[in-house]
């Protein structure tokens, strides 16, 4: 046994590697603590572009914090994970375990997808880190859980209850047709054929990129005719300027596409719920809807939500959660890092 073996088996507590990788930014942190009960000691949020790809980042953050002597890491991706490796869906970066386990100098690591961790990491968030959305929803129900993340990209993952604990599965439903509901709707299947080609997500409609093609849809659509594009004035992040200018109420075509952005992600939310039965509840992640809780609020969503027909009583029941902490990714990432074999 090397002494480097002796040291990591005389220690009381694990050291972990955790990271969130989104489409443009990856939040990694330090944890520390007895396993099974890791406590973040660092945490930094970094910028993709400023790295070639996940190693370079990892490295120049170990150099900084000085992190030795890692007992186990857990990456979570934003795309499918196949034998621990993972080619990103909104980022060109790619991962592979086996690398990631070279560069730490510890097997004990595991690449999953970003959703996976979203919804681990969930379980662990306190009820005052949510926001309810679903009055009257019956929140003491039991059974499988469903989890949405709305950022740059649409996220999904599903919750299954075995009696006794959920164990989070890898979705890939965002990628799934998106299925317009009125005739705006299809009018706007059409309009982001135009723009995507024939096949149109649920991703390409229900994510920042898809707030600010709706914003361009129903400017374009306009009666009075084209108005301002107001996106091109918020810079890096157009969804963002939409959000407020709908938020601050001076514009009525940012409130009109906030709402029917709102809806449709009620619409998709829901359509998870009915597909795994998520009567444990829905959560919805990401960096948007946060951003956006009084839209939430104001019906649009839970209209898109519930009207499911025959099944509109049991949508009425599901809780849907709203995730203030941006940290569930990390924090799931983490715990799962801690419960890796150490043989």
């Amino acid at each position: 046994m090397s002494q480097r073996t002796e040291a990591k088996a005389e220690r009381v507590t694990e050291r972990i590697i955790a990271a969130d990788i989104g489409a443009t930014k990856t939040l990694i942190g330090i944890f520390e603590g007895p396993p099974g009960s890791p406590q973040e000691v660092v945490a930094e949020r970094l910028e993709n572009a400023a790295h070639p790809d996940f190693g370079d980042l990892l490295s120049d953050f170990l150099q900084r914090h000085g992190a030795a002597d890692v007992d186990a890491a857990c990456i979570a991706f934003p795309g499918p994970v196949d034998d621990g490796r993972a080619q990103g869906t909104n980022i060109a970066w790619a991962v592979d375990r086996r690398d990631l386990a070279a560069q730490l100098g510890t097997a004990r690591v595991q690449v999953v997808n970003d959703l996976v961790a979203a919804a681990r990491g969930m379980l662990l968030l306190p009820e005052t880190a949510f926001m309810a959305l679903n009055p009257g929803a019956d929140a003491a129900a039991s059974g499988n859980a469903a989890v949405l993340s709305v950022g740059t990209g649409l996220g999904q993952a599903i919750l299954h209850w075995d009696e006794d604990r959920f164990r989070p599965i890898a979705c890939e439903g965002s990628h799934a047709d998106f299925a317009a509901q009125s005739e705006q709707e299809i009018a706007l299947l059409r309009y982001m054929q135009a723009r995507h080609g024939t096949h149109v997500s649920w991703e390409r409609v229900v994510s920042g990129p898809g707030l600010v093609d709706i914003h361009a849809f129903l400017r374009d659509g306009a009666a009075d005719g084209p108005g301002a594009p107001v996106a091109a004035a918020g810079g890096d992040d157009p969804a963002a300027a939409i959000s407020a200018a709908a938020l601050q109420g001076g514009d009525p075509l940012c409130r009109a596409a906030v709402t029917l952005f709102c809806r449709l992600m009620g619409a998709e939310a829901g359509n998870l719920a009915l597909k795994c039965l998520a009567v444990g509840g829905v959560y919805i992640g990401g960096g948007i809807p946060p951003q956006i809780l009084p839209a939430l609020q104001d019906g649009a969503f839970l209209s898109g939500f519930r009207e499911k027909g025959r099944f509109r009583g049991l949508m009425s029941r599901i809780p849907v959660r709203v995730a203030l902490e941006p940290r569930a990714g990390l924090l799931g990432a983490a715990r799962i890092a801690t419960g890796l074999p150490t043989a």
